[in-house]
């Protein structure tokens, strides 16, 4: 790339991290933002959005410690904490070349940004104010878990490991196989999905690691008839179908016709006949065996995929997702059979959507008691009835879990 080449990357990046900017602000994700700036740009090469995706992205993950800085500044900046190789367009930005400390661990960036700007930094700039009153933890390691974008986690169909694995090599992927959950397959970058299924075939799926732990506290026996209350696009409903090997059924439902038009289509692609997509406005008839609730919330266990949200996410968000899960919550467990499976799952950390949630519930329904289980991401642990995943656990996503035995 020439210099004049890189000085237009980087004004067409400076220009984008303002338009999400202001997105972010007026509460509208990054990533739609780019995605229409990208439909709008269709000069734009695949390599100039990546640059300019990790301006963008970089710049939200970083924003505590840069503000203040001219935006330019702030962007060479932010590029610098995430990459591990200089580029020519962020030497635009600035008109001099930074180092890159992609590699380093968090404390080394922290101090080497500092001495840069000649200022103390600190953790707590990294989250927004409100956050350290709500979570139960609100230690470094926690912020520092939100600092690093996680792998791609795929699922593969039972026995299909191999071929993903091969597939997903010759695409250019380095894949790496969880150790304790042998289906669970992760990579970093990106690569076209499209071709690792043209060649292996239908026979995985996009699943992060937390996702896939839920299932697994599920654990679905084949036969029984499973409730999947708040599905979505239906990750977890295609894991109780895969874990049912068939046999049963797996009834799932939304508010979103939207999200259950694309379970659909993933249903009927990877092959599983047992799921039962109810449009929005029905409720499911007779008990279950299993129930999972896996509610609406704040989402702050994906910061580390979607680093603009902790600047969208109020305090008030996590208190109004609060009660939603809680009378959800109450709902869903009328239909859980006597003897059945009722578990809970969101992906956030803070005490109002987990802890707190499952003190009101087993307040409010003394038939239901905890069922303990092991940690599907951890060896040789204790059982325990609740869980809460730190998105370096995974690392994925952060997730709480909480199973309950209908007596």
């Amino acid at each position: 790339m020439n210099h004049r080449a890189a000085e237009r990357l980087a004004a067409n990046a400076l220009d984008a991290l303002r338009e999400t900017m202001d997105a972010v602000a007026a509460g509208r994700p990054a990533d739609a933002m780019l995605a229409t700036m990208f439909h709008n740009h269709r000069d734009w090469g695949s390599r100039d959005r990546r640059f300019i995706s990790a301006i963008v992205f970089s710049h939200f993950r970083w924003r505590g410690w840069l503000d203040g800085l001219e935006i330019h500044h702030a962007a060479a900046l932010a590029y610098s904490l995430d990459a591990t190789e200089p580029h020519i367009a962020q030497t635009s930005l600035v008109g001099n070349k930074l180092p890159v400390w992609g590699c380093l661990p968090f404390a080394e960036k922290m101090l080497s940004l500092g001495g840069m700007l000649g200022k103390t930094l600190t953790h707590e700039m990294l989250v927004p104010n409100w956050l350290p009153a709500a979570v139960a933890d609100p230690g470094h390691r926690l912020v520092e878990s939100f600092q690093t974008r996680p792998p791609t986690w795929l699922r593969t169909h039972h026995g299909e490991t191999v071929r993903v694995l091969s597939a997903l090599r010759t695409n250019g992927a380095t894949p790496r196989v969880h150790p304790l959950l042998p289906h669970a397959i992760a990579f970093d970058g990106g690569i076209n999905l499209d071709l690792v299924r043209r060649e292996a075939g239908p026979v995985f799926d996009v699943q992060d690691i937390a996702s896939q732990a839920v299932g697994f506290v599920c654990d679905p026996k084949p036969g029984r008839r499973w409730w999947d209350v708040c599905a979505g696009a239906g990750g977890k409903s295609l894991h109780l179908a895969d874990l049912l090997r068939g046999r049963g059924e797996v009834i799932a439902t939304d508010i979103r016709k939207s999200a259950l038009d694309q379970l659909a289509r993933r249903a009927a692609a990877g092959g599983y006949k047992i799921i039962r997509a109810l449009p929005p406005e029905k409720t499911p008839d007779g008990l279950f065996d299993g129930v999972l609730v896996d509610a609406p919330c704040s989402g702050i266990g994906t910061w580390s995929r979607n680093p603009d949200m902790r600047w969208r996410t109020t305090a008030d968000d996590v208190h109004r997702s609060a009660q939603s899960q809680t009378e959800i919550l109450l709902r869903a467990a009328d239909f859980v059979k006597p003897g059945g499976t009722l578990v809970f799952a969101v992906c956030t950390i803070t005490r109002a959507e987990t802890t707190d949630i499952v003190a009101a519930f087993q307040s409010a329904r003394p038939g239901f008691i905890a069922s303990p289980f092991a940690n599907p991401l951890a060896d040789r642990c204790p059982l325990i009835s609740d869980l809460c995943i730190l998105p370096s656990d995974g690392p994925g996503d952060g997730m709480f879990i909480a199973r309950w035995h209908r007596t």
